[in-house]
C-alpha cells in the first residue's frame, strides 16, 4: 500500500507528532496507577490496527509508567506492517500479525501511524 493521502483524510482521523503520541502512551493517571498500564488500541483511518504498549513490564526504553518514550512494544497488528518486521520477536508457528515487536522506535510508529490516514479518535 502506498503512502496515504492526508487530501483524503477520513473525517476524525488525526495525525500524530511525536508528542502526541507520547501523551497517549502515558496513558491517564488512571492508567498509571496500575502496575500493568495498557494503552486502548490504535486504529488508523485506513482500517491497519494495532497495539502499542509502553510501562514497566513492555519491552520500551525507558521501561516506566511515565515516559517520554524511545521506543514500544508494538503487536497484534491487522495486517503485516513492513516497517516493523526488523523489531518482530521470532516465535516458531506464530505469523507475524501475531506476533510481538519490541523496542520499535516511537518515530516509526509514528511515521506508521500517519502513512494508515493518521488514528481514529
Amino acid at each position: 500500500m502506498g503512502r496515504f493521502d492526508p487530501a483524503m483524510s477520513l473525517f476524525g482521523a488525526e495525525l500524530q507528532t511525536t508528542d502526541s503520541i507520547q501523551a497517549l502512551l502515558k496513558g491517564s493517571e488512571m492508567h498509571r496507577r496500575d502496575r500493568l498500564k495498557t494503552v486502548p488500541r490504535l486504529y488508523c483511518a485506513d482500517g491497519f490496527s494495532l497495539s502499542a504498549q509502553a510501562s514497566d513490564f513492555h519491552r520500551c526504553e525507558p521501561r516506566s509508567l511515565e515516559g517520554p518514550y524511545i521506543s514500544v512494544e508494538c503487536g497484534l497488528l491487522s495486517r503485516p506492517e513492513p516497517r516493523l518486521m526488523p523489531y518482530l520477536l521470532h516465535e516458531e508457528g506464530i505469523p507475524p500479525e501475531e506476533g510481538t515487536y519490541n523496542y520499535v522506535p516511537t518515530a516509526i510508529l509514528v511515521e506508521i501511524i500517519n502513512d494508515h490516514g493518521g488514528l481514529i479518535l
